[in-house]
């Protein structure tokens, strides 16, 4: 039985689809969170080139920082739905409902913020997904115009998995133009932004949720581990832990100070991964996205059997990453110390050339803001 409210919601969209703005971009980034992912990339694109566009973000948190020329409104209030219906561009990086109904003209643009994904998601995950997600999936694919791809892999995943049939984008993901486009002078002012000396170097520990929101696997041994990058290089190393954006809110079980810090609340996590030089991750599709910087990649995974046999499960591709595999903060630090950087970036290399086939050349962001002035003007 329909709710009253969904009733009232679904008139309210009736009436305001009538309304339009011609040149209005919504943008939508992890279900209101703040400025980054991909949508960042293309509203900073936007802005670069001074187009004379209306550009809002739904966020939860009001009181975040966005740069002049965004507006921002609510996640889900009334105003936001206003947005949403007047709006003749949407950019949404994850396949959650939005409180709208599409009209014709509207053109709706999925970034997705997975990447390169070696566990099973959409339609290869179906049995372990909730059905609402399911549903809910299945309706953003059906109002889908274009979404983007950053690889050959990527593609088929799109193809094969999202219940989409649409014009896929394989112009590379904008927000990792920021791989190519990052000076080290660039590098330097991150540094200094998230208060970090420019001469340490700095380990990120990005782990993906699991699908309990359990956080039992993540036993990294943060202090013997920078022990370990110390001895070995010689230099001062930073680890800063970055949770998904899904579990972010229980970054605090674990103990920070000055030299493990807590990165899970920042909107980009680009930048993190551009100013640091080790990653440290499990299944995250942020392996790939370092990887495409040519830099260590090293998987912790404590629970690996237990995610294959009772989650989602992985991709026999899985098998054949060119990273190290550790099942232990031991295993861990051995691969810590034995590190090659000349085999692996050889087979990193091999690895690229014969499965990922990436797209990326840092114009991803400049391809879809091709894209959108052409749809302006239609």
């Amino acid at each position: 039985m329909i709710s009253v409210r969904h009733l009232i919601g679904l008139l309210l969209n009736s009436v305001l689809s009538l309304l339009s703005k011609q040149r209005k971009i919504v943008f939508v980034n992890f279900e209101g969170r703040g400025y980054g992912d991909s949508p960042k990339y293309i509203a900073d694109e936007i802005l670069r080139q001074s187009l004379p566009y209306d550009l809002v973000w739904l966020v939860y948190d009001m009181k975040e920082s966005f740069p002049v020329g965004i507006r921002t409104v609510k996640y889900y209030s009334f105003k936001s739905r206003y947005e949403l219906a007047t709006a003749r561009i949407i950019i949404s990086n994850t396949k959650v409902r939005l409180p709208y109904l599409k009209k014709k003209r509207q053109y709706y643009i999925q970034t997705w913020h997975g990447g390169f994904g070696v566990k099973f998601i959409e339609k290869d995950a179906e049995q372990y997904l909730p059905k609402q997600y399911v549903k809910d999936s299945k309706y953003d694919s059906s109002i889908t115009d274009l979404i983007l791809s950053g690889s050959d892999f990527q593609t088929k995943v799109i193809q094969d998995s999202f219940w989409y049939n649409g014009e896929i984008f394989k112009k590379g993901v904008p927000r990792n133009d920021v791989f190519f486009n990052c000076s080290d002078g660039d590098i330097c002012q991150l540094r200094i932004k998230y208060g970090f000396d420019t001469k340490c170097k700095i380990v990120i520990y990005a782990p993906t949720f699991r699908d309990d929101d359990s956080v039992d696997a993540y036993h990294l041994d943060a202090v013997s581990l920078l022990k370990i990058l110390n001895n070995k290089t010689g230099e001062n190393w930073k680890l800063i832990i970055r949770l998904h954006p899904r579990i972010a809110g229980l970054s605090h079980i674990f103990d920070y100070d000055n030299d493990i810090i807590d990165g899970s609340g920042i909107a980009d996590s680009q930048e993190l991964l551009v100013m640091s030089d080790l990653l440290i991750t499990d299944f995250s599709s942020m392996m790939m996205d370092f990887g495409i910087m040519k830099k260590p990649v090293i998987l912790f995974i404590t629970d690996l059997e237990e995610y294959v046999q009772k989650c989602r499960g992985i991709r026999p591709l899985f098998y054949q990453l060119p990273f190290q595999l550790c099942k232990s903060n031991e295993e861990l630090c051995q691969a810590v110390i034995k590190f090659d950087v000349v085999d692996y970036r050889e087979r990193l290399k091999a690895f690229m050339d014969e499965f990922f086939l990436s797209y990326d050349d840092g114009h991803a962001s400049e391809h879809v803001v091709d894209r959108i002035k052409e749809r302006m003007e239609l």
